[in-house]
C-alpha cells in the first residue's frame, strides 16, 4: 500500500472564532445600517422631487378650497338674513 500524499495526510481543522464570528455581524450590522440610510435618502429625494413637481396644484387646490369655503359661508349668511326678514 502507497503512502498517502502530503496534502492528503494533512488535515486543517479550523474552530469558529468568536473574533470573526463578532467581526461578522459588525460587518452585516454596517451594511444594514447603510442600506436603511440610502432607502431613506432616496425616498426623502423622491418626495422632494414629487413635491417640486405637485406645488403648484397644492397651491391651486387650497386657493381653490378656501375660496369654496369663503363662498360657502357668504351664501350661507345671506340665506339666514332673507330667511330671517
Amino acid at each position: 500500500m502507497r503512502p498517502a500524499r502530503l496534502h492528503q495526510q494533512r488535515r486543517c481543522i479550523t474552530f469558529p472564532s468568536p473574533l470573526n464570528d463578532l467581526w461578522y455581524q459588525a460587518q452585516l450590522g454596517c451594511l444594514y445600517v447603510i442600506g436603511t440610510l440610502a432607502l431613506v435618502a432616496l425616498c426623502l429625494w423622491l418626495l422632494a422631487k414629487l413635491f417640486l413637481l405637485a406645488w403648484p396644484f397644492l397651491v391651486v387646490g387650497l386657493v381653490a378650497f378656501i375660496g369654496f369655503k369663503a363662498a360657502w359661508w357668504y351664501f350661507r349668511q345671506h340665506r339666514r338674513r332673507t330667511a330671517g326678514e
